[in-house]
């Protein structure tokens, strides 16, 4: 029979629980040619998301965009922003949302609206 780990209260309250620190947001471009995503890379405390497309024909991920420096963090948000993010169950930072360039001559990464 195989060993019991111990489950601490530190690992039940740790944010983003283990496990869920996957991409979100994930997209298609207009021509299906790239897949972009947001994802908070390092350790798993953390929420400051960055953009990264994946080209498909390539398998290869490209880091898009982060945010200068630190980014925004609950230490630098205003309150009333701490209130919205709070509403709309937002836990992440840095970049939080992109869209793609809706015009039908885009063919590159760099045809997003962030």
């Amino acid at each position: 029979m195989a060993a019991r780990e111990s489950i601490s209260l530190e690992d039940v309250a740790r944010m983003p629980t283990p496990g869920l620190n996957s991409p979100v947001n994930v997209s298609f471009s207009p021509d299906g040619r790239i897949m972009a995503f947001l994802h908070a890379p390092g350790p798993q405390s953390s929420f400051s998301r960055q953009l990264y497309a994946l080209d498909v024909a390539s398998r290869r991920v490209s880091l898009l965009a982060a945010s200068p420096g630190k980014g925004n963090t609950e230490d630098n948000m205003s309150y009333n922003e701490k209130l919205r993010r709070e509403r709309q169950r937002q836990m992440g930072v840095g970049i939080t949302s992109y869209a793609w360039n809706p015009s039908p001559h885009s063919h590159s990464c760099s045809n997003f609206l962030t």
